[in-house]
């Protein structure tokens, strides 16, 4: 995982709702791993890593809450940057393992994002993404309940989708639709293994919804 960050330059606070104060203020302080939402992905087909990232820092731009920490002393969110400043410490991509499977894969991932999050020192919102073999790619999303839910978790996908550019090879697909589409429509495999394919494959690409995996 890569380190937190803090931005003492940053001069922009808001107050945090209502329902965020009760949040607070029921965990205790701001480390939690309690209230986390992950979402675990397996990308079946050609995908652009970097058009994916250029993508999510987009989206971090356009909603400061996820670029934001959360300051023991006041009961406000305080930004720490754009999200180009900020890619570093939510977008972990690892690279140095060899994974034999998807599931050793989802395993380390998993085990990885669930760290209890640190509210006052890191935004509320962490990725973690890995190649497998030359056609898949494991995508896993954890965000905190501060900021996500079910739906916002679709907005976010939808936001995703429509931000990520693919270069000319991959012009033809649509490699995000499936996982908006995931928070409705779940269907069984066709290929008759553990894994829900969540859309019809978009030319040669599939996403699809990884089973829960114990760490």
């Amino acid at each position: 995982m890569n380190s937190t960050i803090v931005n003492n330059n940053i001069e922009d606070t808001f107050p945090v709702s209502d329902q965020q104060q009760r949040m607070i203020k029921f965990i205790g302080g701001r480390t939690d791993s309690y209230y986390s939402m992950i979402e675990s992905f397996i990308l079946n087909g050609p995908l652009d890593i970097q058009a994916l990232k250029t993508a999510l820092i987009r989206v971090l731009d356009r909603h400061d809450v996820l670029r934001a920490i959360y300051p023991e002393e006041h009961q406000v969110y305080k930004l720490v940057g754009s999200g180009l400043d900020i890619i570093d410490i939510i977008w972990n991509e690892e690279k140095d393992i060899v994974f034999p499977s998807c599931e050793d894969a989802l395993a380390t991932g998993i085990e990885a994002l669930t760290l209890p999050m640190k509210l006052d020192v890191e935004p509320p919102l962490r990725t973690w993404l890995t190649r497998v073999g030359n056609n898949s790619t494991v995508l896993i999303v954890c965000g905190h309940h501060l900021v996500f839910d079910a739906w916002t978790f679709m907005l976010f996908y939808e936001d995703l989708e429509n931000n990520t550019i693919f270069s000319s090879k991959y012009a033809a697909t649509r490699p995000l639709e499936s996982l908006r589409e995931s928070i409705w429509c779940v269907l069984l495999s066709p290929q008759g293994d553990d894994i829900a394919c969540l859309a019809e494959p978009q030319g040669d690409y599939m996403a699809c919804l990884a089973e829960p995996v114990e760490v």
